[in-house]
C-alpha cells in the first residue's frame, strides 16, 4: 500500500517562493554575479520543483513485513511491522512505539483521512 503526501497548498506556495528566489539568483548571475549565485539558483530550483511535486512522492509504503516512512527531502525510515509494539493515535499524529523503545511519528495532515483509516486498520492487524 502506497500513501502519497496529501495535497497541501502551502507546499505549492513554498515551492513557488523557492523558484522566485532561483530567478533572482539567475538575474544576479546575468548581471555579473559569482559562481555562488549560480549554485544557489540551482539549489533553489531543485527545492522549488521538489515542493511543487511533493504530492506525487510516497509518504508511507506499507508492505507485508515493513513500513517505510519518507521524510520529504531528508531520507526515509524503514520499520519492520514485527518491531511495532503498539500505536498511539493522537489528534495530529500517530506514534508508532517500537519494542526497543524508539518512537516514530506519522503526521495526519500529510495523508488523507481515508488513507489514515486504512493505515490504522493495517496496524491493528499486526499489533
Amino acid at each position: 500500500m502506497n500513501i502519497n503526501f496529501a495535497d497541501q497548498p502551502r507546499w505549492d506556495k513554498i515551492g513557488y517562493i523557492w523558484l522566485l528566489l532561483a530567478v533572482l539568483f539567475l538575474l544576479n548571475v546575468s548581471l555579473g554575479g559569482s559562481f555562488l549565485s549560480l549554485l544557489l539558483a540551482v539549489i533553489n530550483t531543485v527545492l522549488g520543483v521538489t515542493y511543487i511535486r511533493i504530492t506525487k512522492v510516497p509518504y508511507l509504503v506499507v508492505s507485508n513485513k515493513t513500513i517505510t516512512i519518507f521524510r520529504r527531502l531528508i531520507g526515509k525510515k524503514e520499520i519492520s511491522l514485527e518491531q511495532i509494539e503498539k500505536h498511539e493515535v493522537k489528534e495530529r499524529f500517530t506514534d508508532l512505539i517500537l519494542k526497543n523503545g524508539q518512537k516514530s511519528r506519522i503526521k495526519h495532515s500529510w495523508i488523507t483521512k481515508e488513507e489514515l483509516t486504512q493505515l490504522h486498520k493495517r496496524f491493528e492487524e499486526y499489533v
